[in-house]
């Protein structure tokens, strides 16, 4: 069971640039060179969402 506090997982069926996707930034047939790209686009996902306190919430 997830615990009720989660956020950021996808809303729905979408594309990693749609905003159902929210943290769900993998692509499918992405490579291992795409990863330090899909990783930039999580982090600027999370500290740019009000949700997100980076500060408090990841160390």
């Amino acid at each position: 069971e997830f615990n009720p506090k989660l956020i950021g997982f996808a809303t729905g069926d979408s594309w990693s640039h749609q905003s159902a996707s929210q943290f769900n930034v993998a692509e499918s047939a992405s490579m291992s060179r795409d990863m330090p790209y899909m990783a930039v686009n999580l982090v600027n996902r999370m500290k740019s969402d009000l949700r997100v306190n980076i500060n408090k919430h990841w160390k």
